[in-house]
């Protein structure tokens, strides 16, 4: 590293424009920390000279990259995009990150996992991804804890929030459409609201802004509990009927869909986010918890959520 030090306030929020990086940006940040928005158009991961280029000219903290290709069953179709995106963006993130003195958060998911033990995943538990979203998303957490060791992991999984599309307000649209709702009841996972999930990552970056030696590694962050898509979106409806919205229409059950335009998913793949618990201090809430907070603030309108409703 040479040149001026890290400014020890700023956090760099790449993939700003994302509905992770949106809920980044509209948390609460301590006052000790400055939240700076990269968008696309500031720092495309796309592009082998941003990282670099960005990184150098801002000095931050602590980087978190926020971005990534989601698109599960486009990434069967886009494999080099993909790859692009969740592989080689992040190594080169990473790389930069470190040359400019900075501690690197770089999110990931559940579906790095193949979905078969009994219980939820833990950090140690072998990585046997399904798809090609999945194995991109694990190389680069390979890649990035290669070019800089001391980075900070964090799987995640099924992200929903206010800003569209996501499933929660697709299940909200569809319901006061008057459509039928049959939801998939034979996949579980862990619910996580991007709320949640920005409030941990912020306290995991105020911890690195002023812990030289906070630890770095893979940690799970993920709505405490196990949930089929079905029970999601009942929970998602009750939420806002209890908010003072319209009564819960019900919602069936159906199987996963499957065929050669579906990429393959884990069957169950919660994750247990103890150890983020344990060396950060930071606890996930039950994923119910999580939704009613969230669905409630959005029914009441009681502060700007995005484009949702």
């Amino acid at each position: 590293m040479s040149g001026p030090a890290p400014d020890p306030a700023v956090v760099a929020v790449v993939g700003a424009g994302g509905r992770l990086g949106r809920a980044l940006i509209r948390a609460d940040w301590p006052q000790a920390l400055t939240p700076v928005a990269l968008d696309r158009a500031a720092l495309d991961l796309a592009d082998p000279d941003a990282p670099r280029r960005v990184l150098s000219a801002l000095k931050p903290a602590v980087v978190i990259n926020a971005a990534g290709f989601t698109d599960v069953d486009g990434a069967e179709r886009a494999p080099q995009a993909a790859a692009l995106l969740n592989r080689d963006g992040p190594a080169r993130l990473a790389r930069a990150a470190a040359d400019a003195g900075a501690r690197l958060i770089q999110v990931s998911t559940d579906y790095v996992f193949d979905g078969t033990p009994a219980r939820p995943y833990v950090e140690a538990d072998p990585a046997r991804p399904l798809n090609l979203y999945g194995r991109t998303k694990r190389e680069g957490e390979i890649a990035v804890l290669a070019a800089a060791p001391d980075s900070v992991v964090v799987r995640t999984a099924w992200l929903i929030g206010p800003d569209r599309p996501n499933f929660l307000t697709a299940i909200l649209d569809r319901a006061d459409a008057g459509l039928p709702l049959q939801v998939t009841d034979d996949q579980f996972g862990s619910p996580t609201t991007t709320p949640a999930l920005a409030d941990a990552l912020i306290a995991v970056a105020a911890r690195l802004a002023r812990d030289p030696s906070a630890p770095g590694g893979i940690y799970h962050f993920a709505g405490a509990g196990s949930a089929s898509w079905r029970d999601l979106a009942e929970a998602v409806l009750q939420a806002r009927q209890a908010a003072g919205g319209p009564v819960a229409p019900p919602v069936a059950g159906r199987p996963a869909d499957v065929g050669p335009d579906r990429a393959p998913r884990p069957t169950a793949s919660p994750l247990a986010s103890d150890a983020l618990a344990r060396d950060y201090g930071i606890t996930a809430p039950p994923w119910r918890e999580a939704v009613a907070d969230l669905v409630g603030r959005m029914t009441r309108g009681e502060r700007a959520m995005g484009d949702g409703r």
